[in-house]
């Protein structure tokens, strides 16, 4: 295969990027293969590197675009007097079809006052996790006892959703 990669600066970096990506998925394949897997022929290798080049570029955009509007920096604070704030996250194991989620609570001096874990054998998307996250975070609080809490979460769309 022979690749021409003197044209103008632009096309020159983007043949360079589906070169290099094309000899990635070679590789990939050929180890995949070594480990008893099936062999993709050049034009799904190919199809599937200029796929992943064009999600990588959509990403990058987005990034740039999200980064440029972000101007401040938001610190964590301690909840009002004799108010609890619950901190909760999610991460997805697409994988495994299964979330992780974790509740951390503070009472209003900012004192950690306890914490927990739990791993839920559903698959769920980013958003749904996050809301299950809250869910749960609700449910420890009223388990504790608690009923001046604050919850915050870093999704901006469950967020508005529950305000």
């Amino acid at each position: 295969m022979v690749w021409c990669l003197l044209m103008d600066e632009k096309s020159s970096l983007e043949n360079l990027q589906l070169l290099l990506n094309y000899a990635w998925a070679l590789w990939g394949n050929r180890n995949e293969v070594q480990c008893g897997g099936k062999r993709k022929d050049g034009r799904m290798l190919l199809h599937w590197v200029t796929q992943y080049l064009e999600e990588y570029r959509s990403i990058i955009v987005l990034t740039l675009v999200t980064n440029i509007s972000v101007q401040h920096v938001q610190r964590w604070n301690p909840p009002p007097t004799s108010c609890f704030k619950c901190n909760v996250d999610a991460v997805v194991f697409a994988e495994l079809k299964s979330v992780g989620i974790g509740v951390i609570v503070w009472d209003w001096h900012g004192h950690f006052v306890v914490a927990m874990c739990k791993h839920l054998h559903t698959p769920l998307g980013p958003l749904e996790a996050e809301s299950k996250a809250v869910e749960i975070g609700m449910q420890f609080a009223k388990q504790l006892g608690l009923s001046d809490i604050i919850m915050e979460g870093d999704s901006l769309m469950v967020s508005r959703a529950l305000n």
